[in-house]
């Protein structure tokens, strides 16, 4: 359902939506739209689940914990930081070439076709990149971890008047937040 809302609202493939303006799948959109996804479906399933069961209760009164709200922040602020670092490189690129002092060797990677999930891991030149894989690979960890704690928590779902989401522990966060620091120092000084 909420694929045919991304299409209904976005107009083509929901694969559109983490592609990068190089045509390649984005790092940072890719892990946005997963944990905007999770976070959306969690809250949804428990609003759907305290609405479909025989005990009368509120509409709403789910609450979003503090360490998930930060993770889901985390996120967005590393897509608008690896957005402005590579806007501010191609910007110093073109003012570069146009005073014909070119900044290096023009980029061997060939964008012209996407290529999930191998655009996940690969560096601006098509090389495997560890920063890039671990990045990928913490996020997909700490996907995992919150949706079984998340399926938990709907199996003994309280039906008082509020609730709260299951938090995210404080070891995947500091871990999510060193990666995401450690890619965009990557990102900015690769660049």
């Amino acid at each position: 359902m909420l694929l045919a809302l991304v299409r209904l609202f976005v107009g083509q493939s929901t694969a559109a939506l983490i592609l990068g303006e190089d045509n390649r799948y984005s790092k940072s959109k890719f892990q946005m739209a997963v944990w905007f996804s999770v976070l959306i479906a969690s809250y949804g399933a428990t609003v759907t689940l305290r609405l479909l069961s025989k005990h009368p209760v509120v509409v709403g009164g789910v609450d979003i914990p503090p360490h998930l709200a930060l993770l889901s922040g985390l996120s967005a602020f590393t897509f608008a930081a690896a957005k402005g670092i590579t806007t501010a490189s191609d910007q110093k690129a073109k003012v570069a070439a146009a005073s014909g002092k070119p900044l290096g060797p023009p980029k061997t990677y060939n964008p012209g076709r996407a290529s999930f999930p191998s655009d996940l891991v690969m560096d601006d030149d098509g090389r495997p990149d560890l920063g890039d894989f671990q990045m990928i690979v913490v996020t997909l960890l700490a996907v995992i971890v919150y949706l079984v704690a998340v399926y938990r928590f709907l199996g003994t779902l309280p039906l008082g008047a509020r609730v709260s989401l299951p938090d995210v522990d404080t070891t995947i966060l500091a871990t999510f937040g060193l990666g995401q620091g450690a890619y965009l120092a990557k990102k900015a000084v690769s660049q």
